[in-house]
């Protein structure tokens, strides 16, 4: 009785650190997503303003 009551915990907590890891993981993606989302926006305006900065200079 006992063993199965052990065995029954342990496996809901399994279960449970799973869901919680998949959790974390798609909060952690979505962050680092969102990061990397936000740094190529930033290299883009920064490459613009290189390319007039080259295109002032040129005339």
């Amino acid at each position: 009785m006992i063993k199965n009551f052990l065995i029954i915990c342990v496996i809901r907590t399994t279960i449970c650190t799973e869901a919680v890891i998949k959790r974390l993981n798609l909060v952690i993606n979505c962050l680092l997503s969102s990061v990397i989302k936000s740094r190529g926006v930033l290299e883009n305006l920064r490459f613009i303003s290189i390319r007039n900065r080259f295109r002032t200079k040129s005339y």
